[in-house]
């Protein structure tokens, strides 16, 4: 039992000594309450809204009799009973994250015991067409896939995954790309290092074809294919001919043949630089398909976010493509 306990000792008398009186041993032995073990057979789950799962749940023997709860701390997302020795959850309708604590109460001779679950509910998958057409924020950096299925799992039975979703408006995100709303982001690089362009003169303005360009307005589209335009291989402009020509096919998506990879403009990096951890850009310089001047162009700054006009023309950097839809 808990308590604290004492051993006494007693020195019995004979014949030529009377009994001692019994003395305890200092400090006494302590035994307290014990801590009992509490385990989940599994502590998280990531699904989508309204699935269930169960859990089982293990406790020590001696602690059947003590009273075992559940609660959440959101609701809306996830909640919790108990049937015997399982954990049932149900995730809710609003995405996001919830944590459910198990918990043995104390007694007298038992501490309190908890454990944790988290429960995470994932919107289900779409498409692009439908969320351009209905826009939700929850796929705000969910993945992009080759047949134009937007979810928020990083792999998909049957299905390659291309980019992810980095940027929505309300107007176009590329003004040469009528009705786009939104920019998707590509996982891979198109090339890992390349320079923008090696001719020191000054583009803007310059046509060389069809295309004219521009460094002002947020078109990447039509920036990359006016450069593209500049010569008929990689040499005058590879950053661009690069993310032009990125090897990921499109013409699975949704029946769109329209589609086209380009390099970012400035503005369009601005846009989509709060997602480019989602696609692994932490450090390094990628280059926008925006001049500066005669010898610079602008670059987004993979460690920072942040975009800058101050990088060579001459520069090896990383060409990364994205497209709007």
């Amino acid at each position: 039992d808990v308590g604290t306990y004492y051993v006494w000792y007693k020195v019995a008398g004979g014949a030529n000594y009377h009994d001692i009186d019994a003395y305890v041993v200092s400090g006494g032995k302590e035994i307290g309450k014990g801590t009992p073990t509490l385990t989940l057979s599994q502590t998280s789950v990531s699904q989508i809204a309204g699935s269930t799962t169960s859990v089982t749940i293990t406790r020590d023997t001696n602690t059947t009799n003590q009273s075992i709860s559940v609660s959440s701390d959101n609701t809306s997302v996830a909640t919790g009973s108990i049937t015997d020795n399982t954990l049932n959850i149900t995730l809710g309708n609003t995405a996001g994250t919830a944590t459910l604590t198990v918990k043995v109460e104390g007694n007298e001779y038992w501490n309190e015991k908890t454990a944790n679950f988290t429960a995470t509910v994932i919107p289900p998958d779409t498409s692009l067409s439908n969320l351009k057409s209905s826009w939700n924020s929850q796929y705000l950096g969910a993945s992009v896939y080759n047949d134009g299925t937007v979810s928020c799992k990083t792999s998909l039975d049957g299905k390659t995954r291309i980019g992810v979703v980095a940027y929505h408006a309300d107007s176009d995100v590329d003004s040469i790309v009528n009705g786009s709303r939104i920019l998707v982001l590509a996982i891979g690089n198109a090339s890992d290092g390349c320079q923008w362009g090696h001719y020191n003169y000054t583009c803007d303005n310059q046509s060389h074809g069809t295309y004219t360009y521009s460094k002002s307005g947020d078109s990447g589209y039509s920036q990359t294919q006016a450069l593209c335009e500049n010569g008929s291989n990689s040499s005058n402009h590879p950053a661009a001919y690069a993310a032009w020509n990125y090897n990921v096919s499109l013409s699975s998506i949704e029946g769109r043949s329209d589609l086209h990879w380009f390099l970012p403009s400035s503005k369009q990096w601005e846009w989509m630089k709060d997602q480019r951890g989602k696609v692994g850009i932490s450090s390094g310089g990628y280059l926008s398909s925006t001049e500066a001047n005669s010898g610079s162009v602008c670059y987004l700054d993979g460690r920072s976010g942040e975009v800058y006009s101050t990088l060579s023309k001459g520069a090896n950097r990383v060409s990364r493509a994205c497209f709007a839809y």
